[in-house]
């Protein structure tokens, strides 16, 4: 249908696609009037909050599906956890949150807290069942191979 309605004195400006039309409120009847090769501007207000209406749908909205299809868990989720802190000590480990809210209050706190480089991701249970926790030492690894001031080289 019309993408956007121009008002603009007598002629009533208007989109279908890429043809640009008009319609004339003359005297006695409207008359179509063809002003394809015109560029019409958008409206102000679209022409104004455009990148932000285009962020809001690109991002904020596929957002909002993810954790509302997240939220309607009411099995427990299990989540596998790897972060590295800034004195290179990484550690690997899983654990069980109760339902999805509590799993997506465990992820916004785990990234809000979060002090060098990790990430958090939702496993199965038998990855649950098998994973042994890992933590290494980088700095106490170095210095034992005679390293101290080249941690990961």
């Amino acid at each position: 249908m019309f993408k956007y309605i121009i008002n603009e004195k007598d002629i009533f400006y208007f989109k279908i696609g890429k043809l640009y039309g008009g319609i004339y409120k003359g005297r006695d009847r409207p008359a179509l009037i063809n002003i394809s090769k015109i560029k019409i501007r958008e409206p102000r207000f679209i022409w104004r909050y455009r990148k932000r209406i285009q962020d809001c749908i690109r991002y904020t909205i596929p957002r909002l599906y993810r954790d509302f299809k997240i939220i309607c868990i009411l099995k427990p989720v299990y989540v596998f956890v790897s972060i590295t802190d800034c004195d290179h000590y990484h550690s690997e480990y899983v654990m069980k949150q109760k339902n999805g809210y509590a799993y997506l209050l465990a992820e916004r706190d785990f990234y809000n807290d979060m002090e060098n480089r990790g990430y958090i991701k939702r496993i199965t249970k038998e990855e649950y069942d098998n994973h042994k926790p890992v933590s290494i030492d980088y700095v106490a690894e170095a210095h034992e191979n005679g390293h101290p001031y080249n941690v990961r080289g």
